[in-house]
């Protein structure tokens, strides 16, 4: 089967989270990281072995989904 090409928008705590998980996961790829602290997506991307990135819209068309864990005000 075809792996899934995927993305986390955020990685803070939960973010990580995700990444860990899609980068391990059998079916899928983890094609980047968004974050807009550019030392925290370099961190994480370096540690799952992909590709930091500064804007959501820099990866979109290279990924089939994506995780999107960013805080909302209330």
């Amino acid at each position: 089967m075809e792996k899934i090409r995927t993305a986390v928008i955020g990685v803070g705590s939960l973010g990580q989270h995700h990444a860990r998980i899609l980068a391990s996961h059998p079916l899928s790829q983890l094609i980047g990281v968004v974050d807009s602290d550019s030392r925290r997506g370099e961190k994480i991307a370096k540690a799952h072995g992909t590709t930091p990135y500064a804007a959501y819209a820099d990866i979109i068309g290279k990924i089939d989904a994506a995780v999107v864990a960013v805080p909302t005000p209330f």
